[in-house]
């Protein structure tokens, strides 16, 4: 199903360079507007390049890891050992991401 029509002010507020934040995104994300999630962190992009959490995020939506919270099942769905291992998973690519994160700021590396 096709997101709802955006309002003029929650349009405003993805134009709306200053106005752009993670909050804004998650909200954009849960509401299926990807598109307008995906504007909203290029835009923090170009304003803060060295946003580690932004580029992540943004890498994420573009390669459709990351969906609305509606399409994904949510804990109450899905057995313990997938849900073990899917933390698993999201326990090794937050280590990955610190890991990053440490190697961008190591400048002896």
């Amino acid at each position: 199903a096709a997101p709802p029509e955006t309002s003029s002010t929650e349009s405003q507020l993805v134009s709306d360079k200053s106005l752009a934040t993670m909050t804004l995104v998650d909200i954009l994300v849960s509401q299926g507007y990807l598109d307008k999630a995906v504007v909203a962190l290029q835009r923090m992009r170009d304003q803060d390049p060295q946003r580690v959490d932004v580029q992540l995020r943004l890498a994420q939506l573009q390669s459709g890891a990351l969906a609305p919270a509606s399409s994904q099942p949510s804990d109450t769905e899905i057995s313990a050992e997938d849900r073990s291992q899917r933390r698993a998973g999201q326990k090794k690519q937050f280590g990955d991401w610190i890991e990053s994160f440490k190697s961008d700021r190591d400048p002896s590396s």
